[in-house]
């Protein structure tokens, strides 16, 4: 059981890669539940995009009045 264990969870890359795989199956299998999943990421980041779009622009004004705009 170690041996599995160790193949298929122990580097980074490997656990990645089979948290990716095990996702896409159970997206297969119940595709609601990635939908439910995508509605509430949306939900919670809703307040921080705004403050986010602000910071963004302002940097990118900074940026332009500074250095100009590259050709």
């Amino acid at each position: 059981m170690n041996q599995w264990f160790r193949y298929f969870l122990g580097t980074p890359q490997r656990f990645l890669r089979t948290f990716v795989v095990v996702g896409l199956i159970v997206v297969i299998l119940n595709p609601g539940l990635l939908a439910l999943a995508v509605n509430r990421f949306l939900g919670e980041m809703n307040p921080l995009i705004g403050p986010l779009l602000q910071i963004g622009i302002v940097v990118a004004g900074i940026r332009i009045i500074l250095f100009g705009r590259k050709k």
